[in-house]
C-alpha cells in the first residue's frame, strides 16, 4: 500500500524526492493511531489496521498540499527556503479544515453505541487519533525536515 501511495506520488510530482516527504506523515499516523487507541484502552485489531488503511489518503493530503504549493512557489523563482515557508502558511486553513472534517466526521464512529459498535469504536478512535496527530505535526515536520535534507553546507561545515 505505501508503495503504490509513493509511486503514484512519484509519477503525479514527477520526482522521488518529494513524495518521500509526503511518505513521512504515515509513521505520524501510526503514532497518533497507537496514541490514541492506548488512551481509550483498545487493542489494536484488524479493524483498527483497517482504519490506518483508510486515513493514509487523509495524511498524505495534507503533505501534497504544502509540497504543490511549494513547486508553485519555486516555479515563480521564490527561493528555496522563503518557498517552504510560504508553502505551509498558505494552505494552513485548508488542512485544518480537512482535518477537523475527518476528525468530526469519525467521531460518530468512535462514541457510537448499539448493537455491534464495540467492534466499530476501535476504528473511529484510531482514525481520529492518526488523523490528528498527522494533520498537527504535518504542519510542523515537513518544514523542517525538509530544511534539514536540502540545505546545502558552505565552507566545509
Amino acid at each position: 500500500m505505501v508503495i503504490m501511495i509513493f509511486l503514484t506520488l512519484a509519477a503525479i510530482l514527477e520526482s522521488y524526492k518529494q513524495p518521500s516527504l509526503a511518505i513521512i506523515t504515515l509513521p505520524l499516523a501510526l503514532i497518533g493511531m497507537i496514541w490514541a487507541l492506548a488512551l481509550a484502552g483498545l487493542s489494536l485489531g484488524i479493524f483498527e489496521i483497517m482504519g490506518f488503511v483508510i486515513m493514509t489518503g487523509f495524511v498524505v493530503n495534507n503533505a501534497i498540499l504544502i509540497v504543490g504549493q511549494f513547486n508553485v512557489h519555486i516555479a515563480e523563482g521564490v527561493p528555496r527556503h522563503k518557498a517552504m515557508i510560504s508553502a505551509t502558511c498558505e494552505p494552513f486553513r485548508p488542512i485544518v479544515m480537512i482535518t477537523m472534517a475527518a476528525v468530526l466526521g469519525m467521531m460518530p464512529l468512535a462514541f457510537g453505541r448499539g448493537i455491534g459498535a464495540e467492534m466499530r469504536n476501535g476504528v473511529g478512535v484510531a482514525s481520529i487519533g492518526g488523523i490528528f496527530i498527522s494533520g498537527v505535526f504535518t504542519l510542523v515536520l515537513i518544514p523542517v525536515l525538509y530544511d534539514l535534507f536540502t540545505t546545502t553546507r558552505k565552507n566545509g561545515k
